[in-house]
C-alpha cells in the first residue's frame, strides 16, 4: 500500500507574517551570498504569470509551477549559495495551486529580495 504525502498548505493560506519572517531569516542567513540577478530572474518569471492572469490570459497555475521548479533547481545547480533558497521555494512552489497563491508567492520572493539588499547594504547579519 502506497503512503499518501500529507497536503502542503496552500500558499494562499499562509499568513504574511509567517512568510515576511522566514524570508528575513533566509536572507540574513545567505542573502550575501546570493547574486540577485538570480532571484530576480525567478520574481520576474512569477511576476510575469500574475500580470498575465491579472490580464485575462487562461494559465494553470500549478502547471506552470511544475515548468518553474526545474528552471530553479538549474539555477541552483549553477550556484551552490542558492541550494537553501531553492528548497525554501520549492515548497512554496509546490503548494501553488491558483492565482491568489501565485500572489503571496510573488510576495515571499519580493520580501527575500528587499532584506537581501537590506542586509548586504547594512552588513548585518
Amino acid at each position: 500500500m502506497e503512503k499518501r504525502k500529507p497536503e502542503l498548505e496552500r500558499m494562499s493560506m499562509r499568513r504574511d507574517e509567517e512568510i515576511e519572517e522566514e524570508m528575513k531569516s533566509l536572507a540574513k542567513k545567505v542573502g550575501k551570498d546570493i547574486p540577485t540577478s538570480q532571484v530576480r530572474k525567478i520574481f520576474s518569471e512569477i511576476k510575469r504569470l500574475s500580470w498575465k492572469l491579472k490580464h485575462g490570459e487562461k494559465i494553470e497555475v500549478d502547471k506552470a509551477m511544475v515548468r518553474l521548479k526545474p528552471r530553479i533547481a538549474y539555477i541552483a545547480a549553477r550556484k551552490n549559495v542558492l541550494k537553501p533558497l531553492y528548497d525554501r521555494l520549492s515548497s512554496y512552489i509546490s503548494s501553488t495551486k491558483e492565482e491568489k497563491d501565485l500572489d503571496k508567492l510573488a510576495f515571499a520572493l519580493e520580501t527575500f529580495i528587499a532584506y537581501q539588499k537590506y542586509f548586504k547594504e547594512y552588513k548585518e547579519g
